[in-house]
């Protein structure tokens, strides 16, 4: 009888330190943010509440890595759940005229009214370059063998983490950054262009291009940006190339974005990090000013540009709201980030998945989680003002 209580009496200390070793840190999100204390900012809900005819359009621009239709639909019927939407939502894709990038778009009928949702795939504008390192690859991606690049086997072993960072993190995900950060820049920035034209026209799902540019220079609902990773600097490089853009029609159909822009929510921000690839040595960015330069931090230079447009139009600066996991190794905290020094920033710093051991995290959830993560859609959905607009976490 004896033996049987210290048996269980060393199961109980065995599970008690499993339990210990196994946390998540951030469970319940944390904030900070510059100016320091003002970490209230509105979600969804608020928004649609607020807008003229309770009408909100928001659009999801996802990071790097393979992304294709499931994360799409996943992501806006996530939205929908959190946002108690009243019927499960249609989701219709559209390939983007001139570019190969495909939206997938969802009315959402929400309390209080509607969200016009898009979400811009554009994976498949990189795929042409990025597949090229499909010999290296282990386990071969979905990506590759669809391409019908599933073949010859990369005949060396590796050890199985290692695999799997090299399969997903490397070759298929940081792949990205370095193809966009390339020769290939301005093209893809094009089409990244032509895309956000077509997602913030409402009325344009089907018209032609010249149609699509009118409509995005004057379609008036607040619009909601919710960007990841990589996607944070594509999808704002583009806006600044729109607004700065030599022609006047595409000029107005930027400016009109940007006036637009309500709020801004990052997951996995990579900013202060490819911020550097357009600075020089000395860390002074280019002074140019024209649709022909990249800004280190484009977000902070359409924000410049948006604040010298206050006293001009009726428009406000939206709070940029950005979630990072410190387990990720590809996301920066803004707050402290030298490029943030012109914009109210809000850092909310999340766990994307367990922590083992107090040593790791994994790698691929941590960066790819953000949108997966309740604490992180809910906040996106019902911001952190207290005011009971929906559940909060």
């Amino acid at each position: 009888m004896k033996n049987v209580r210290v048996l269980r009496c060393l199961a109980l200390l065995g599970a008690a330190a499993l339990l210990a070793a196994c946390s998540t840190p951030y469970g319940a999100p944390e904030f900070a943010s510059r100016p320091a204390g003002e970490t209230r900012f509105p979600g969804i809900a608020q928004l649609v509440r607020a807008a003229p005819n309770h009408t909100l359009d928001v659009l999801l621009v996802h990071g790097m890595c393979t992304h294709r239709k499931d994360w799409a639909e996943d992501t806006i019927n996530e939205l929908n759940q959190v946002l108690s939407g009243t019927t499960h939502p249609n989701i219709e894709p559209l390939q983007v005229e001139g570019s190969n990038a495909v939206l997938y778009r969802a009315d959402i009928s929400v309390p209080g009214g509607s969200v016009r949702t898009t979400a811009l795939v554009w994976s498949p504008i990189l795929a042409p370059l990025k597949n090229q390192l499909c010999y290296d690859q282990t386990n071969k991606s979905e990506a590759c063998q669809e391409a019908g690049l599933d073949k010859p086997p990369y005949p060396y072993q590796r050890a199985s983490l290692n695999k799997a960072l090299k399969d997903v993190l490397l070759d298929d995900c940081f792949a990205d950054a370095i193809i966009y950060q390339g020769r290939s820049r301005d093209a893809i920035s094009g089409q990244i262009q032509k895309a956000i034209l077509t997602a913030v026209s409402a009325p344009g799902r089907n018209a032609a291009p010249a149609d699509v540019l009118k409509a995005a220079a004057t379609e008036s609902s607040p619009l909601v940006l919710v960007t990841e990773s990589l996607g944070s600097k594509v999808a704002f490089d583009a806006i600044y190339k729109l607004v700065t853009s030599p022609n006047a029609g595409v000029s107005a159909a930027g400016r009109q974005t940007l006036d637009r822009t309500a709020q801004i929510f990052m997951a996995a921000n990579q900013m202060p990090l490819l911020a550097l690839g357009d600075q020089s040595l000395d860390g002074v960015a280019s002074l140019r000013k024209d649709a022909a330069a990249y800004q280190p931090d484009p977000l902070a230079a359409l924000l410049a540009l948006k604040k010298d447009r206050v006293s001009i139009a009726a428009v406000s600066v939206p709070k940029v709201v950005a979630f990072s996991d410190p387990n990720d190794l590809l996301s920066f905290i803004l707050a402290p980030a030298k490029q943030t020094a012109n914009y109210a920033v809000v850092d909310v710093v999340v766990s994307n998945d367990t922590t083992y051991f107090g040593a790791l995290e994994r790698p691929d959830i941590a960066h790819q989680g953000y949108l997966k993560n309740r604490s992180v859609t809910k906040l996106i959905a019902c911001g952190n003002l207290d005011d009971g607009a929906c559940q909060k976490p």
